[in-house]
């Protein structure tokens, strides 16, 4: 089993300013830095057999702080990415929001499951996972660092509690903390299509 510490990147201005950031490349600001810094602080002592990171900037940026202090290359991987918002990236929630003012909370969660010209989150739990079952394969028994997005993580972890993907973007993690995840090659590797 592999012992995968998934890592949120650091804070963007787009994070502060409530926005959809999706797969636009926006970069750490300097609280998102000082967040990474700090956190390969706290986990200097742990040892990693690699790390991976999203392609997007602003998880590169993460990953490569992480990987500084250890002298380690920063491994990318574009299926990392955070998921898609199509039409709505750029724009503030709230703003979207008042677009579907004709709907309650539960009809716009199953919304903001396939926002419009964007990607399904059946797709992001897929590739994510794909990946990831891609890293244990490499690194059996093994620690690795993955820098990563909110919803991506967020996606595990409604799949490991038993959650509905509708309760996806309550599970987003905060900034530059790690959730440590055993994962053994294979797992939730029967592809995701139900209904939530």
């Amino acid at each position: 089993m592999t012992e995968l510490w998934l890592v949120r990147h650091g804070q963007t201005n787009w994070n502060v300013e409530k926005r959809y950031q999706g797969q636009s490349d926006i970069p750490l600001n300097a609280k998102g830095i000082e967040e990474a810094s700090l956190l390969g602080r706290n986990i200097e002592h742990e040892r990693f057999a690699a790390i991976y990171s999203s392609d997007l900037i602003r998880a590169r940026q993460t990953a490569e702080i992480l990987a500084k202090e250890r002298n380690m290359l920063v491994n990318t991987d574009v299926r990392l990415r955070e998921f898609f918002h199509g039409r709505w990236e750029g724009r503030v929630v709230n703003d979207v929001r008042a677009d579907y003012a004709d709907q309650n909370d539960e009809e716009f969660k199953l919304t903001q499951l396939r926002p419009p010209g964007g990607e399904r989150i059946f797709d992001l739990a897929n590739r994510f996972q794909a990946a990831l079952n891609d890293i244990t394969l490499l690194f059996p028994g093994e620690k690795v660092l993955v820098v990563t997005h909110g919803l991506a993580i967020a996606t595990l972890v409604c799949m490991k509690n038993g959650l509905p993907f509708n309760e996806v973007y309550s599970q987003i993690p905060r900034n530059a903390r790690e959730l440590i995840m055993p994962w053994n090659a294979g797992d939730f590797l029967h592809g995701f299509e139900r209904k939530n």
